[in-house]
Parts: structure tokens; sequence; C-alpha cells
């Protein structure tokens, strides 16, 4: 029987060392250890988003003899919203805008004037025939990772046409050019 047993013993013992198993104490240090996670990030783009449109109501031939200005009535679309996602070393930009003539829709007789813009923003500037800052990132304060809006201020927005004796009644429409670009470095 003891022969028996120390067979038995000896066949556990040896498979033990087969198995790898062995009689001495295991730390969870010796099993730890560690590996990375990692994710990549694509800068996204600078886009003007949304501008607003103006309707300076009506005058009368008398009112354009004479330099006269018009406030903005407009109610909707009448906002200014810019994003931009390339990230923070890449943040630069400026927003200009320059006004063509107001051309009337039958006749193609025109008007020259100039739009006081102001917002509820810091995007603000006189918009006339030659190209002008109205915003840029820093007055904007957005930093090339978000967007920023500007509601059009109505009461302090305004057209002020030149004197002109040479108009006919109509409707006078004129285009705003928006123009967004980059001022990065990068």
């Amino acid at each position: 029987m003891k022969k028996h047993r120390l067979v038995t013993t000896l066949s556990l013992l040896g498979l033990s060392l087969a198995l790898g198993l062995s009689a001495t104490q295991v730390h969870a240090d010796d099993f730890s250890k560690t590996s990375t996670g990692q994710f990549s990030v694509t800068a996204g783009q600078l886009s003007l988003e949304n501008i607003p449109n103006f309707d300076f109501g009506t005058a009368n031939l008398k009112d354009l003899a004479n330099e006269t200005t018009l406030k903005d009535q407009t109610t909707t679309n009448n906002t200014l919203s810019i994003s931009d996602y390339r990230g923070t070393s890449n943040s630069g930009w400026a927003l200009t805008a320059s006004l063509s003539d107001f051309i009337n829709t039958k006749s193609s007789k025109s008007v020259t004037g100039a739009i006081a813009f102001a917002t509820n923003n810091s995007a603000s500037g006189s918009i006339g025939s030659e190209a002008s800052q109205i915003w840029d990132n820093k007055t904007a304060n957005l930093n090339g990772s978000g967007s920023v809006s500007a509601k059009v201020d109505n009461e302090k927005t305004s057209l002020t046409t030149e004197a002109n004796n040479a108009v006919d009644s109509g409707n006078y429409e004129a285009t705003v050019t928006w123009t967004l670009g980059n001022t990065s470095a990068n």
C-alpha cells in the first residue's frame, strides 16, 4: 500500500510538472503587462455656413436725389455663421465683404451705396464696392475647433446711398460677396 501511495504521489508530481504547475507562489505582478490604445484625428474644414440677406425697404425718388439712409428690415435669414474645425494650430481666418451697385431690375439704372453692417457679436464694418474685413478668428474668439454665429442687428445695419438724380422707380438689387479666407501660416 505504501508503494502504491508513493507511485501515485510521484505520478501526480510528474503530471504537475508536465502541466507546468509548480509548488512556488504566484503573484499578480508576475502576470501584469501593458498595451497601448491609439486613434487618429483628421483636420476638418473652414466653412462659411450662413450669410445674411438684406431688405432695406422702400425709398422714393426724391430721397435718392440726395444721400439717403435706409434701415435693414430683414426678419429671416439674417445670421452670419462660420465653422472652423481645422485644429488650434491652423486657426487663422478673415471674412471680407463687398457690395455691387444696386441695379434696377427693369431699366438697368444703378444706385451706389454702402452698408453699415452690425451684429450682436463682433462682426461689423462697412460693406462697399471694395472688399473690407468684417470679421476674423480673433474678434470672433474662435480657435480652430468650433463654430460661431452673429445675428444682424437691424437697428444698427443700414444702407446709405449716394445722391443720384438718374434713377427710375422699380426694384433695385445688389450682390454682397462674402469671402472667407485662410490666414493661417500653416
